[in-house]
């Protein structure tokens, strides 16, 4: 089988359907949620979010399951890199969330703690990094209708065999 075409327009519906989900959470546990107002470009960062106590905290999210033979989730290492260097530049904490709907549930981690990854894959001058589920810590569950809505933009050429989630 083939590897499918990646549809832009269909993974960036997708990606703003998950920081959709995230953004609401965050709301509801008393952050206030900013995002950026540029959409037609890429950006650092998805959102920056703050409490009233002066709490901030970046994010980045990714709509993006998990591996499918092993329990690790990567990045682009060129994405990572770009992370760090906003995550230092800005003195702020940087967390990298995962939003998984093979999973159903929304997990992730401060930047600072995953600065040794477990697994780097190269190929082609790329590279992605990868850290295994059991350093990423749970968020919160999706719903059934969340994970639906997600797996309808779901661009990977296989199934995950069942039983595998």
């Amino acid at each position: 089988m083939g590897m499918i075409r990646p549809d832009f327009e269909k993974a960036k519906t997708k990606g703003e359907y998950a920081e959709k989900i995230v953004r609401e959470h965050l709301e509801r546990c008393g952050w206030i949620v900013y995002f950026p107002f540029t959409k037609n470009k890429a950006h650092p960062v998805d959102m920056l979010s703050m409490k009233v106590d002066g709490d901030v905290m970046a994010a980045d999210v990714k709509a993006k399951a998990r591996m499918t033979k092993y329990r690790q989730t990567g990045i682009n290492r060129s994405h990572y890199n770009r992370y760090i260097e906003f995550a230092r530049m800005c003195a702020v904490p940087f967390k990298l969330v995962f939003v998984d709907e093979y999973e159903r549930r929304v997990y992730g981690q401060d930047l600072s703690r995953l600065a040794d990854w477990d697994y780097e894959y190269k190929r082609n001058g790329r590279s992605i990094v990868y850290w295994n589920l059991d350093r990423l810590i749970d968020w919160f569950p999706l719903t059934d209708k969340q994970a639906t809505i997600l797996k309808s933009f779901n661009q990977r050429n296989y199934e995950p065999p069942q039983g595998t989630f």
